[in-house]
């Protein structure tokens, strides 16, 4: 009989409190915040919102203009590069031809193939190196590239 009251006064005691929660998470990616956020700003500071907004605008005209300048740069760089290999190429073929055909001996042939071998091998050697380089670096971008991808960066 005790336990039959003991239900009796739990059910009629006894409330059930549910409660339901509930995460959002959002992901914001960008030079400007989350337009939440941005509104947020201007509720705060009237104007600050256009001021955040012309602020992530002159920053990547900035940005934009750095990587002219760099990717000129480059241009010029390789140009000269090329231009001075043409120079050193024509001296060396010169300078070989001249001690052949003016050489008087043995030697003189002997060096004027090691001239010309040698400065045409070392500039083939540095255009493949760079050539190499170069592919190195293009593949670390874009495995870097790839990565910032993937973790939505």
């Amino acid at each position: 009989m005790n336990m039959e009251k003991n239900k009796e006064y739990y059910n009629n005691n006894l409330s059930i409190n549910a409660q339901k929660t509930s995460v959002t998470r959002v992901h914001f990616s960008g030079p400007l915040p989350d337009p939440m956020v941005l509104d947020q700003y201007e509720k705060i500071l009237p104007g600050s919102a256009d001021r955040i907004i012309k602020l992530a605008e002159k920053q990547s005209e900035h940005r934009i203009e750095i990587e002219k300048k760099v990717i000129n740069s480059n241009i010029k760089k390789s140009e000269k590069g090329l231009l001075y290999g043409l120079v050193i190429g024509i001296a060396t073929l010169i300078s070989a031809t001249l001690i052949g055909i003016f050489g008087k001996n043995t030697a003189s042939y002997i060096l004027s193939g090691i001239i010309g071998a040698g400065g045409l091998g070392s500039l083939v050697t540095v255009f493949i190196y760079g050539k190499n380089e170069t592919r190195k670096e293009r593949a670390t971008r874009r495995e870097e590239t790839f990565i910032a991808k993937k973790n939505g960066n």
